[in-house]
């Protein structure tokens, strides 16, 4: 029986190991562990100890903002369901705190005017790079229309792979992909489809 605050969590993290979570998610929960036992210093060693009284007063020292305290919190409850499906503890205290709340603030397009400045900026990257530079502000200028006309992420953006097959359909305007996490079709406008056929993203 793993009882014992220190010994559960290192049990959990090699838990989290083994079901090869992403390592940055792993790293939220040691930085969990190693605030919780900063805590236990109180006095605190075995996991029923840390009831719902203590939980609020672990909880209070954080200085996280309400959507990362929210996150915190649903690790702290992954981990005590963990420790009470082993029988490590009677019950999930940590299920009957309360999340706080968050308020989501909506992200608006940019505007024509920040449009305007973004693709001025690129056109400047070309004329102090005379090398490369037109190349390079060819490819750039495609991101920034392909995340501007298709809201797609960042993340995907740049990773399109190098197989990905692009077909830009004049009479409709539409973009279709493949070959990337993100499949379908995507609303294109002549002007993005002339700047990508112009560029190769794989480069980016």
């Amino acid at each position: 029986m793993s009882g014992d605050v220190q010994a559960a969590g290192d049990k959990f993290i090699a838990y989290t190991e083994a079901q090869e979570l992403a390592e940055a998610t792993i790293n939220k929960y040691r930085l969990l562990f190693k605030q919780l036992a900063a805590f236990s210093q109180r006095g605190l060693r075995y996991l029923a100890e840390l009831d719902l009284q203590m939980l609020d007063d672990f909880r209070f020292g954080w200085k996280d903002g309400p959507r990362s305290s929210a996150k915190k919190l649903e690790r702290l409850r992954a981990f005590f369901r963990f420790a009470q499906k082993r029988n490590w503890v009677l019950k999930n205290p940590a299920s009957d705190l309360k999340a706080p709340k968050v308020t989501l603030c909506p992200t608006l397009p940019y505007t024509r005017e920040e449009m305007m400045r973004i693709l001025a900026a690129i056109a400047k990257y070309q004329d102090e790079f005379p090398t490369r530079g037109k190349e390079n502000a060819t490819r750039i200028r495609a991101l920034v229309l392909l995340l501007r006309y298709t809201g797609m992420r960042i993340g995907d953006a740049v990773s399109l792979a190098s197989d990905s097959c692009w077909r830009v359909c004049q009479s409709n305007e539409f973009l279709c992909y493949s070959g990337t996490r993100v499949c379908g079709l995507l609303h294109a406008t002549t002007r993005l489809g002339y700047t990508l056929a112009k560029s190769s993203l794989s480069k980016i």
